[in-house]
């Protein structure tokens, strides 16, 4: 079956679209949503940041009856001490040093009050709501692990502000 050509031109904003909103990064979720995911999550860290680099990943742009949608989704890879754990699978202790690692981006006027997880920056002190990132299989065939690497739990509400 052949597909018409404005169909195909379509697949790769669709495509975008899909991810990111199967994602939660143009959806805001209810606020018993957060509350869940933070009492679910396997990590609840209060760490330091001590490095933090971000890079531009995508850039999504969509346009419709609204007006154009452009969306930076940005990376944050962040090193960070662990100061005291509340709880850990993974059994991190003070003074463990992990890296984090997660997507994020700003909430385009248009979309409404998504909450996006903070860009992490050095010397910040936060709760932290974790998840060990998984294990996975190189383009070689060969396996590797994410040991101390930790994605985000609880979105947007994985790193509070303590007082």
């Amino acid at each position: 079956m052949k597909l018409p050509h404005f169909v195909l031109k379509l697949l790769p904003i669709l495509g975008c679209a899909l991810m990111l909103s199967s994602s939660g990064a143009l959806a805001a979720l209810p606020p018993w949503v957060y509350d869940e995911l933070k009492s679910k999550a396997p990590e609840k860290l209060t760490i330091k940041v001590l490095s933090a680099d971000v890079t531009d990943s995508l850039i999504v742009t969509a346009s419709g009856t609204r007006g154009c949608l452009k969306l930076e989704v940005k990376q944050v890879c962040a090193q960070a001490e662990v100061i005291t754990v509340d709880r850990s699978a993974t059994g991190l202790k003070p003074g463990s040093i992990i890296q984090i690692i997660y997507t994020t981006a700003p909430t385009p006027e248009n979309v409404g009050t998504a909450v996006r997880p903070e860009i992490l920056d050095e010397g910040m002190i936060r709760r932290a709501y974790l998840k060990q990132r998984g294990a996975g299989v190189m383009p070689d065939n060969s396996a590797f692990t994410f040991d101390e690497t930790y994605d985000v739990a609880a979105w947007g509400q994985s790193f509070e502000k303590l007082d």
